[in-house]
């Protein structure tokens, strides 16, 4: 895949291509190579990881970035952040999907600009639906893993979840899937047992649906795979 160097024009503080039509116009204007080719880079298709923190980000957010970069946020291109809100917005775009949710979730003015732009807030409402669908049926596997007659407790959900799928019991996404499941009528709770949870009828059906869902896609994988051997 090719890729492209950028960086962010001293004029309109916006990305541009290197030796592109902008760059050129720019030491047409006066300004020297050299003082350009100096200017911090980025690639158009993927930069390379990175740990470094700048110090221009705030003290009380420093923690927050430390801890996106760790899960795989592109660090070279947050580093372009100019404080200019159509600049910063399109260099957000081309983080990916659970990137650019974790740069949100992380600093206020990111997740306005990403509010603002229709194009990144679809991205993120779709991938923080997908995320809700995964806990959904994490929390439905962990129910009907006890088999108690009197029901599931939250702590145990938050142990089978951290046990399996590595999720922190203090992930505020858990309470938030159980909070709209109950609202949802998706969750009973029992009479008897205060705190403790059963599965509705529907909850049970669309948990036996995605696991024929599932079943028939890696059935259809493995004959696609014989057929090409």
């Amino acid at each position: 895949m090719e890729t492209f160097e950028q960086i962010v024009s001293p004029k309109s503080k916006r990305l541009i291509y290197l030796y592109g039509d902008a760059y050129n116009n720019l030491i047409k204007e006066g300004y020297s190579e050299k003082t350009l080719l100096s200017l911090p880079r980025t690639k158009a298709v993927k930069s390379p990881r990175n740990t470094k923190v700048l110090s221009k980000y705030p003290k009380q957010t420093k923690q927050k970035i430390v801890t996106i970069i760790y899960d795989n946020v592109d660090v070279p291109i947050l580093s372009q952040l100019t404080g200019v809100n159509d600049t910063d917005t399109y260099i957000l775009s081309f983080l990916d999907d659970k990137s650019l949710v974790q740069a949100c979730r992380s600093n206020k003015r990111l997740n306005q600009l990403c509010k603002n732009n229709k194009k990144l807030l679809t991205r993120i409402k779709k991938y923080k639906y997908e995320e809700f669908i995964d806990i959904k049926r994490m929390i439905g596997h962990a129910i009907r893993g006890e088999q108690s007659r009197k029901g599931t407790t939250r702590p145990y959900i938050k142990k089978y979840l951290e046990a399996n799928y590595k999720i922190e019991p203090t992930d505020k996404r858990i309470n938030k899937t159980i909070k709209i499941l109950l609202d949802e009528k998706m969750l009973i709770p029992d009479k008897h047992h205060a705190g403790h949870y059963r599965l509705s009828p529907e909850y049970k059906k669309w948990l036996d649906d995605i696991q024929k869902y599932k079943q028939k896609k890696d059935e259809q994988y493995y004959i696609s795979e014989e057929e090409q051997l």
